[in-house]
């Protein structure tokens, strides 16, 4: 049984709501979350204790605000887990072990071959998070989640690769239960540029609504995507724009696209 079929969608939804606030430190007392989000003063105070049970969100020194009783600070408990986190290049792969707050405890970086078998590639990627968790002095049961970006489009629904130039021997296969069931962790796969666009707008959130990222991930290909403030708050990511050239043998490019079709789509794709 997940945490959504526990809690409810509306539970988890002011749970995510809340969690995010105080991560960010948007809201980091209760009256402060109860003013930022239009809950009732009851229903924060519920759901601060549910994260707090759940080992997510732990309470600080005292904030003055005024007369009363000063309430405490709430911040996020970084170091309760770690993530298994992974980039995987055309050419090469980035890997990561962090704490929830995304700080990098230990990392590695090589040369790989997209183009082996997903399988394969897995397998190793496996070994290296053990290997990244003993220099993390963590264990699998530290694990609670796993996050791959691969350079394809993602059905995000399965977690599959899909209709990929790039990686057209992971059609179909799901990277997702390869690493839950190695690490008994939940497990996102996404498309890599997609990912950069929501770390972008994560990490600049304060100063702009709307981001977009773009990367050229091979010499013969570019890739865009786009990320914006969503009506409850969380971002809309938009799947990525991308453009593969296939060169003929006088190594010409016999295709294109502009950024013209590019901006004629983008407007309708975000309603």
């Amino acid at each position: 049984m997940t945490m959504q079929d526990e809690l409810g969608v509306d539970q988890l939804d002011s749970l995510i709501t809340i969690l995010e606030l105080i991560r960010s430190g948007r809201a980091t007392t209760k009256p402060e979350i109860a003013r930022t989000t239009g809950y009732g003063r009851a229903l924060v105070a519920q759901r601060v204790m549910s994260l707090m049970s759940l080992g997510l969100v732990a309470a600080g020194d005292t904030h003055i605000e005024g007369r009363g009783r000063a309430p405490r600070t709430l911040h996020l408990s970084a170091d309760s887990g770690v993530l298994l986190l992974t980039e995987l290049g055309t050419s090469r792969t980035d890997v990561c072990v962090s704490d929830l707050d995304g700080r990098h405890l230990a990392s590695w970086s090589e040369s790989r071959d997209i183009h082996q078998s997903p399988e394969s590639l897995l397998e190793n990627l496996a070994v290296v998070f053990e290997r990244l968790l003993d220099e993390s002095s963590r264990t699998r049961l530290d694990v609670w989640g796993v996050g791959i970006g691969v350079p394809a489009p993602v059905e995000y629904a399965t977690g599959r690769a899909s209709g990929s130039a790039i990686m057209p021997n992971w059609e179909g296969f799901s990277a997702r239960e390869f690493l839950s069931s190695r690490f008994g962790a939940p497990t996102w796969v996404d498309n890599d540029v997609n990912l950069m666009a929501l770390g972008e707008f994560r990490l600049d959130r304060a100063t702009t609504s709307s981001r977009r990222s773009t990367s050229r991930s091979a010499p013969e290909s570019v890739a865009a995507s786009s990320a914006r403030e969503g009506c409850t708050g969380a971002p809309r990511v938009r799947p990525e724009t991308s453009h593969i050239s296939r060169w003929n043998k006088n190594r010409r490019c016999t295709a294109n696209a502009g950024s013209a079709a590019v901006s004629r789509r983008s407007p309708a794709a975000w309603r």
